[in-house]
């Protein structure tokens, strides 16, 4: 197996010591260092639980490149938050080929909420797309804070946040998943590694673009551009070139639309400081950031976004919305055959939105959801 190439041949189960095993029950999807499945966990005494099992698409790891990565997974088993998917294993198949175990949330990733919105013209509602990026953020907080046994504080970073990387539950909760495991993987050199390269840096800061390795405002800055996306249009402007796209990452550019939505002068102060290209000009952490996002949303009148959530996520299961075939995999991690830059709305510039407040006053009876239209 060559490096980056998923495993032709998946045991049914893993082994995880101590009389615990993985047994694979269906793959989920294969993204750009994972193929995702579902499975179960069971250990000596029969007990099971539903899990996700993600395989690393890479030829087996050297002694160092395993401990980096098992370094990674075992900080990131510390983090226990309600918006960051629960660690809780790791191990090396027969085939030297490192897995980890995870929280299994069933739902959509953000990537593929959004494409469902995109597919019939719509955005995510602002309401809702802020009540989104609270939760994301109080996830990158909670990394940036958790204790180890011995009372140290471990300040874990993201370094690879994007929609992919932030999944939605049928219950109506935000998790963030990855953390750190982009910088643990081996780099390769490759056409397909450069391409792999230019889909992501829409997400990274001018800093990392530069190889710095980031902190706790590079993760700022990759919520800024995922805010903008979701909220306004695509960071970067259409047919860009990839080495347009490379430079544009690195200048910290941002496109701004002509057709794009105008979004209210506190949102918009959010996101010009989420996203400054100086790295001391942001917000110093995702807490702060969370804590500006907060007071908007509880000024708009909505508190706790989750039941509207369940029921985005229910409508667009019953097919009110739907994704592009062979775009996204059901975890939201991106086939080969996807173009390069796949955007969230790469294909279209919707601009027709419902708010949350719209929805309430429709259950109510007072208002029909299609006769009412938030301008942003």
């Amino acid at each position: 197996m060559v490096s980056g190439s998923v495993p032709a041949v998946t045991p049914a189960a893993f082994k995880l010591g101590d009389g615990r095993s993985v047994t694979v029950a269906e793959r989920l999807g294969v993204g750009e260092h994972a193929t995702v499945y579902r499975g179960w966990t069971e250990d000596a005494y029969k007990l099971r639980r539903p899990v996700a099992l993600k395989v690393f698409n890479n030829a087996p790891l050297d002694g160092d490149a395993l401990a980096k990565l098992a370094r990674v997974i075992r900080h990131s088993a510390y983090i226990n938050h309600p918006n960051i998917a629960d660690t809780q294993g790791m191990g090396v198949g027969e085939n030297g080929v490192p897995f980890v175990v995870t929280q299994l949330v069933s739902g959509a990733s953000l990537a593929v909420f959004a494409q469902a919105y995109a597919a019939v013209g719509r955005r995510i509602p602002t309401d809702l797309a802020l009540f989104i990026a609270i939760e994301v953020a109080e996830g990158l907080l909670a990394a940036r804070h958790v204790p180890t046994p011995d009372g140290s504080v471990l300040g874990i970073t993201h370094h690879d946040l994007s929609p992919r990387q932030v999944l939605l539950s049928w219950e109506g909760e935000v998790k963030v998943t990855d953390f750190g495991v982009r910088m643990a993987l081996p780099s390769g050199s490759g056409v397909r590694d450069l391409q792999r390269m230019t889909r992501r840096v829409t997400y990274l800061s001018p800093e990392e673009m530069s190889g710095a390795r980031g902190d706790a405002r590079s993760d700022v800055f990759a919520l800024g551009v995922l805010m903008f996306e979701i909220l306004r249009g695509p960071r970067f402007p259409p047919n860009a070139r990839e080495m347009d796209l490379l430079k544009f990452a690195k200048d910290g550019y941002i496109h701004t639309g002509i057709t794009d939505p105008i979004l209210s002068s506190e949102i918009g102060a959010v996101l010009l400081r989420a996203t400054q290209v100086d790295p001391a000009e942001r917000y110093l952490h995702a807490g702060v950031l969370a804590y500006d996002l907060r007071k908007i949303v509880l000024g708009m009148g909505v508190g706790d976004g989750r039941a509207f959530l369940r029921r985005a996520l229910g409508e667009m299961s019953e097919g009110l919305y739907s994704t592009r075939e062979n775009a996204v995999s059901a975890e939201g991690a991106p086939h080969d055959d996807v173009p390069i830059r796949d955007s969230l709305f790469e294909e279209k510039e919707p601009t027709e939105r419902v708010s949350v407040a719209d929805i309430m006053l429709a259950e109510s009876g007072e208002v029909p959801v299609s006769s009412k239209r938030e301008k942003l």
